[in-house]
């Protein structure tokens, strides 16, 4: 009998040995227990039980005075383990937390301050894994590793090990930048990674057990090869001796490939192994320890820097060689040098399978807090799936090109394979290729004329995923050359589809590589010095003949029935591939490069070896190369010379069949990708490197047909005329047709006559455009990207243009980065004169200098190089080389503490930053690295979003609550009792017009509400200044609490007209720092104890162009003075000191000394437009992706329809689909990721999770439902005999989705109350953050303000209401006896007090719910977040049938059940409190 079948949940007993009497108690199944939880300290565990078995459950809460952390409800798992963390009641007091009791252990020790101990031991017959004792230390945290008590048969879930040793092992392989949840990894700079990996093959270890523990390295090995990240490995074999796979000095000098160990490990079975009886666990890590001091003795230094990575997988019953764990101690002394901060460098790890010796095993594995290094598993197949787990490549999209080759699921070694069905008469197919979470790459002639997004549909798994929209290369053009005699021309045969929603990427559906992007050079392994096009090219098709391959038709399993092995022939071969194409049918020319250009690929024939041929609707399929392991398209399916598939079976190639490919490595065709692919906003962007000179671009074909003579109008919203797309695309015209367009027609056409005083004669700009202002008084210059106008504005003033037109037209120049040879002690390549946009430089130090910053540059559109500055210093001074910044010169070479260094810009460049740095006491310059900007040089709203935001967030801070970072550390935080004081000046002065005015009103008012989302609550003062100072509100005024109201400054910020400001010739730059100033000293004056702790931070809008009250940089020093001598430390950390430069002519160099220069931050942002700072301060705070950051949506439309969602970011639309097929519509909420709230009633018995489709938005619809949940006490039936006929109490419900969703603007969560989410939203303290103090400050009023939506067809409107409470209560309940069907004479009977009531026409007249309106959620809106109060239930009267939009009369009323109600608060903590589904909440 298979006894784990037979029953769940049990362990089997056996104990292996000679057969036992009869006499002797047969083994038996006994249940699981987990560990007594009763251990709780300062608190109360319920309930109370001798035993807990599995699916038990466990609450937690503290004493009072007592603060709770951990999980308040816990599960008892089949793997006799607690689900979540320790419960702990501690004290804020203590230096370090309370440590807690595990369950099954007690600990010794109650003090928690430095140096203190606590140990710890397990009840009989449980094992201590972790640390026995803890030190506190100085930086508040405990030493060691949180112990846990487990029974023999206690193991680790795949999940659990995966989760703990990924984490712990990603503390080894830095994050380079956190994309797409920080799972891209790689190695440290200059830093190394040496992994020892050892297999017990002893009798203790059964064969299989042994050729799993095999297969698991492969897979181990496999996972960390997929990053960009090059380990050195030692594998070993032990039982009495130890065998050596392959030894770490052997791999450092031979560097074999994964294949070649893998064969090693093949070879090696279990038979090789001898004497098998013995387990020297000892012995493995003495052989472990010599191959380290060889390392060692090789290069001490190498050694010094190296991580070193231990991996032991044995069951730890060792019976020979002694007690291993003073080897170990050998080791770790080997590494650390005894040194404490070296303990990271070793991490030791053990892989406990089968019946362990935990005891023993516990002593061999690092003991690293927050970090778990030994592992308890079932069996080898958990370790398997562990590590099949442990990174996560299914979500990055950074991890392209992953195949599993050889697998029984061959949908996973083919995982962007794409069929696309379009629905026409008769039915068409083609291939396509997952390239990122949105889009699938295919050819452009799968789609004809009519085709629309609706018609097609893309199978990628088990579904068809709708289209969004599908896009064609712009120069497609299939009879682009029918009368040279080619009835069909293939070129730019590429298109791309959007799917309607971005799909999650698992272990079957992951994106394929694609050429020259920052992705396809992890596949490649390739540094960022390295990365390059040119690169990709080389690696990929450097050979005349390179194998590749394509995939047929797809089975029903998804994979492809077959795969088709071909040869592209380069080079030699490929003159004649190319001459078979005039045996086409349909072409007749004489020169075979006319329809085969170098924009193609070409594969057939039978030299040197018969290739495959491709099908009928195997076309806009990927041809791919495998390389390193990875998989890279560099081709599309296009078209073939014959069709050799028709009525046969036959798939390979005759002598003169030929299939050509599209060549992704075509500058055309990698241009197309970029500009949709680098821009996908819903899916996962991929990041192009910049263009290089390729093989394929030296021969690279140009457009056919009139594409540099479309017309295109444009919206006259400033006064220039229509003018064709060639000036804005001039460069994709012929040379010489470039020349003759820039300097002849583009001036002619874009210039437009002025209606105003100044003469409209010599306006125009070669090779650009210009444009009036509104008032006709100011014309603007503009150029094709790339390029900068040499005159960017003229001025009428009276009567004269300033500056004055000249004979010699202005003219468009392209844009040059700065001179980059500055670099000292190193190389740069190329060295040329000029270095335009896109151009490439590269870095290297000469012998003795250690290189730091970015190997590789790139110019950029902005005027500025990628990256960091390159830098060539030595490790003996003091202050790290401080560099030459890129168009600068440096005088000071010595860099020890007090040296000064000083810079200053080539000509007609500004130096924006610090002009003089010196070396500090800390090791660190002062101020700020300098940069050089020319005129035309800009930051993007990337760069100041990071920059802006990064130094804002020293001053800005989260309650305790939200400790740690959110899903992409965004997380912002501010010093706990400390205060905020903002001043925001803007500039309306002349040079200033009005309608970068009205912008910058809008950045403003966009930046305060960023800061209003957070638990933080700034003082504000905003100036608006000219020739004179006006205050929209003063700090004082603010802080009296007079003009506090942040919706009434912004309404007055809005109202302030243009004109308002009366005179404003004058730009007066140090009045508004004089009154800045001049309230700066009125608030120290106040309350000087408060000024002390106060940061202020002064945010100037302006072109800096002063023109009277003098230079402002004296005032600007007194603010930095009053604040240094108010300050504990005598430092200006107080103090941030921020500048815009905003306007067409900016004077970055005045500018530059009104601001703070602090190391590694940045204070001065110039951007091209008020547009991209707008984006700048929408991005600052990424509020969209925290459940946290509850109830956040846009208080506006507009006019964007994508946009709209934006308004209700929370709100779902819930479908059930009848036993009849009808269909039935609700609404809810989106309480958490994986969470919607609802009505119960929404719900019949018989409704299955797999009828009920969730839709949230236009671009998600149809989610599937894992389960509803809805309240256990709810019952329709319950009061029938008391005339009640349909009884609401405890309608509410809960849908848990399949999977979560991913927030973004369009898609947040509502708050509900209490929970310490919404306490943030209200800024409330911890203190004060009760769900009474909530009620009291949303509910406490007799007539509650409040809003529900309601979806009319295609349009969603808000309804009003008012709930009503105190005195209006009563009436509002009686009315309930007037529903149909109810006879009960008590009111209150019907509407208990778990309910709110809204409807009537006192006081005012309400809006009413509609059919479908049920389970939306009934919210009102404290300040600029949103709470929900309620859920939409029923109603007395349905006045809807006639009337989408009806009003209440005196006696329709609607009632909404009350998320305060107790009963309903326990219901949703028990699933949205929980950890286990999903991100939980946290109750109050």
């Amino acid at each position: 009998m298979d006894i784990t079948h037979q029953f769940s949940h049990v362990v089997v007993s056996m104990d292996s040995g000679p057969q036992r009497p009869k006499s002797e108690k047969n083994p038996e199944c006994k249940k699981i227990t987990c560990p007594n939880p009763r251990v709780f300290e300062n608190g109360e565990v319920a309930p109370y039980k001798e035993k807990y078995y599995v699916n038990d459950t466990t609450t937690y809460s503290c004493n009072s005075d007592y603060t709770f952390r951990g999980s308040a409800v816990r599960v008892c798992k089949p793997n006799g383990k607690w689900s979540g963390s320790t419960p702990i009641c501690g004290r804020d007091s203590d230096h370090c937390p309370d440590p807690g009791v595990p369950p099954g252990s007690s600990r010794t020790g109650n003090m928690f301050n430095t140096d203190d101990k606590v140990t710890y031991s397990c009840a009989s017959p449980l094992t201590l894994i972790g640390s026995k004792e803890r030190v506190c230390q100085d930086g508040g945290q405990w030493s060691g590793t949180e112990p846990q008590c487990y029974a023999d048969f206690t193991y680790d879930t795949p999940e659990e090990a995966s989760e703990a040793f990924s984490s712990s092992l990603k503390s080894n392989l830095a994050v380079e930048k956190e994309e797409q949840q920080g799972k891209k990894i790689t190695l440290d700079q200059g830093g190394k990674l040496d992994i020892y990996i050892a297999v017990d093959a002893s009798d203790s270890v059964e064969e299989k057990d042994f050729d799993n523990a095999k297969t698991t390295i492969k897979l181990l090995l496999e996972k960390i090869s997929y990053y960009p990240v090059s380990p050195n490995y030692e594998i070993l074999m032990f039982a009495t001796d130890v065998t050596s796979i392959i030894k770490m000095n052997q791999f450092k000098m031979q560097k074999p490939t994964l294949t070649d160990i893998f064969k090693e490990m093949d070879e090696f079975t279990y038979d090789k192994k001898g004497d098998k009886t013995g387990t020297n666990i000892a012995k493995v890590y003495t052989v472990i320890e010599e191959s380290m001091k060889i390392e060692e003795l090789n290069n001490a230094t190498v050694f010094s820097e190296t991580q070193h990575i231990i991996i032991l997988f044995s069951d730890g019953h060792a019976n020979m060689g002694g007690n291993p764990k003073p080897k170990v101690e050998q080791i770790k002394r080997l590494v650390t040098k005894n040194d404490p901060k070296r303990e990271k460098k070793l991490d030791l790890y053990v892989f406990g399978v089968g019946d362990v010796n935990q005891d023993d095993v516990n002593g061999l594995v690092s003991q690293r807090d927050q970090e778990k290094h030994f592992f308890k598993l079932q069996d080898l197949k958990e370790v398997q799936e562990m590590f099949d787990n442990m990174i996560d490549e299914s979500t990055s999209v950074g991890l392209c090109g992953i195949v599993w080759e050889g697998l029984e699921n061959k949908r996973r070694a083919f995982p962007w394979l794409a069929k696309i069905n379009i629905a026409r008469t008769k039915g068409s197919n083609c291939m396509g290729s997952l390239v990122t979470s949105s889009y699938i790459l295919t050819a452009a002639h799968c789609f004809k004329e009519g085709d629309t997004h609706d018609k097609i549909t893309v199978q990628l798994e088990n579904w068809p995923v709708k289209v969004k929209k599908y896009v064609i290369h712009p120069y497609y053009n299939l009879t682009a050359k029918q009368q040279m005699g080619i009835q069909e021309y293939y070129e730019f045969d590429v298109a791309l589809i959007q799917l309607e929603k971005p799909v999650d990427f698992s272990s079957t559906l992951r994106p394929i590589c694609i050429p020259c992007t920052k992705e396809t050079n992890g596949a490649l392994k390739l540094s960022e010095s390295e990365g390059t096009c040119r690169k990709h090219e080389e690696i990929l098709m450097s050979n005349e003949l390179v194998e590749a391959s394509f995939t047929s038709d797809m089975e029903t399993d998804h994979s492809p029935k077959h795969i088709k092995n071909i040869i592209f022939k380069l080079g030699k071969y490929r003159d004649a591939c190319v001459e078979d194409a005039k045996k086409a049918k349909g072409i007749n020319v004489e020169n075979a490069r006319e329809a085969v250009t170098d924009n193609f690929l070409c594969s057939g024939g039978i030299e040197p070896k018969t290739d495959d041929v491709a099908c009928k609707g195997e076309s806009g399929g990927a041809s791919y190369v495998n390389k390193k392991g990875r998989v890279i398209q560099v081709g599309i399916i296009s078209w073939g010379v014959k069709d050799i598939c028709k009525g046969s079976k036959k798939f390979t190639s005759d002598a003169d069949s030929r299939d050509y490919h599209s060549n992704l490595f075509s500058e055309s065709i990698r241009s197309f990708l970029k500009e949709h692919l680098e821009n996908d906003r819903i899916g996962n962007p991929l990041t192009f490197l910049p263009k290089n000179e390729t093989h394929a671009t030296k021969f690279q074909a140009t457009p056919i047909g009139p594409s540099c003579f479309h017309w295109k109008r444009r919206r006259r919203k400033k006064r220039f005329i229509e003018f064709p797309n060639f000036c804005k695309n001039i460069m994709e015209c012929e040379p010489w047709m470039n020349l003759f367009l820039l300097a002849i027609l583009c001036p002619l056409i874009t210039g437009a006559p002025s209606s105003v005083s100044c003469p409209n004669e010599n306006l125009s700009i070669s090779g650009g455009r210009f444009s009036f202002s509104k008032d006709g008084s100011i014309v603007r210059y503009d150029c094709v990207e790339g390029y900068y106008p040499t005159i960017r504005i003229r001025r009428c003033i009276k009567g004269k243009w300033n500056p004055l037109p000249k004979r010699r037209q202005p003219e468009c120049k392209k844009i040059t980065c700065p001179d980059p040879r500055g670099f000292k002690n190193g190389e740069v390549y190329p060295y040329q004169r000029q270095y335009f946009v896109n151009d490439t430089t590269h870095y290297s130090c000469q012998s003795g200098y250690d290189f730091r910053g970015s190997g590789t540059r790139v110019c950029q559109a902005n005027g500025k190089w990628s990256g960091g500055t390159p830098v060539c210093g030595r490790n003996s001074d003091y202050c790290p080389d401080p560099g030459v910044p890129a168009g600068s010169s440096r005088t000071g070479n010595m860099f020890n503490i007090d040296d000064k260094v000083t810079y200053r810009c080539e000509n007609k460049l500004t130096l924006i930053g610090s002009k003089e740095r010196v070396c500090q006491d800390n090791g660190q310059w002062s101020g700020t690295e300098p940069q050089c900007y020319a005129d035309f040089t800009y930051d993007t709203p990337e760069e100041a979003s990071d920059g802006f935001s990064s130094s804002l967030k020293s001053n800005l801070a989260v309650s305790q609550q939200y400790e740690g970072t959110d899903q992409y550390g965004k997380k912002i935080r501010v010093g706990k009792g400390g205060k905020l004081d903002i001043y925001i000046a803007l500039d309306v002065s002349d040079s200033i017009d009005e309608e970068d005015f009205e912008k910058a009103k809008g950045v403003i008012k966009t930046l305060i509400e960023k800061i209003s989302y957070y638990e933080v609550s700034p003082n504000y003062e905003i100036l608006i200044f000219a020739t004179d100072v006006a205050r929209i509100v003063s700090m004082r005024d603010f802080k009296s609490a007079q003009k506090n109201n942040l919706l009434e400054i912004l309404k007055r910020l809005k109202d302030y007209e243009y004109n308002s400001k009366g005179d404003r010739t004058g730009t007066n730059i140090a009045q508004a720092y004089r009154s800045i100033l001049e309230s700066m000293q009125i608030e120290q004056m106040t309350n000087k104890e408060e000024f002390k702790t106060t940061q202020h931070i002064v945010i100037m809008f302006t072109d800096g162009q002063a023109n009277m009250g003098g230079n402002p940089r004296p005032w600007v020093d007194q603010i930095k003075d009053l604040v240094k001598k108010n300050s504990p430390s005598e430092e200006e950390e107080n103090l941030d000191l921020y500048v815009f430069g905003m306007g067409d002519d900016v004077n970055a160099e005045d500018i530059n000394d009104l601001k703070t220069d602090r190391g590694n931050e940045k204070f001065f942002f110039k951007l091209k437009n008020l547009e991209d700072l707008q984006e700048t301060f929408d991005s600052m705070i990424d509020e969209g992706t925290s459940v946290e950051l509850c109830g956040l949506y846009r208080d506006y439309d507009d006019g964007t329809d994508s946009h709209k969602r934006q308004q209700y970011p929370w709100l779902a639309k819930i479908s059930v689909t009848r036993n009849n097929g009808k269909i039935s519509n609700c609404l809810g909420s989106l309480v958490t990721s994986s969470f919607i709230l609802t009505a119960a009633h929404c719900f019949r018995f018989g409704d299955t999770p797999d009828r009920i489709t969730v839709d949230l938005g236009s671009n998600i619809k149809g989610i599937k439902v894992k389960d509803y949940i809805p309240h256990p006490r709810y019952d329709i039936a319950a009061k029938q005999k008391v005339g009640i006929p349909e009884y609401y109490e405890f309608d509410v419900a809960l849908i848990q989705l399949e999977k979560p969703v991913i927030m973004d603007l369009g898609l947040r969560p509502i708050c509900i109350p209490c929970t310490k989410e919404t306490s943030g939203a209200l800024r409330l303290s911890d203190r004060e953050g009760t769900c009474r103090k909530q009620q009291e400050e949303l509910m406490s009023a007799d007539t509650v303000k409040a809003n529900f939506m309601s979806v009319m067809g295609k349009s969603i409107e808000k309804k009003q209401i008012t709930i009503k409470q105190g005195k209006w209560r009563d009436a509002c309940v009686e009315d309930a006896k007037k529903a149909d069907g109810i006879t009960a004479t008590n009111a209150k009977d019907i509407v208990t007090d778990n309910f709110l009531c809204s409807g009537g026409i006192e006081p005012t007249v309400d809006d009413i719910a509609c059919k479908g309106d049920s389970g939306g959620a009934t919210f009102v809106v404290p300040g600029s977040r949103i709470v929900q109060v309620g859920i939409v239930s029923w109603g007395v009267k349905d006045l809807c049938k006639n009337n989408q939009k009806p009003k209440s009369d005196s006696h329709t009323r609607d009632y909404h059940t009350s998320l305060f109600s107790p009963e309903v608060r326990e219901f949703l903590k028990r699933y949205l409190g929980n950890e286990k589904l999903g991100t939980p909440l946290t109750f109050l």
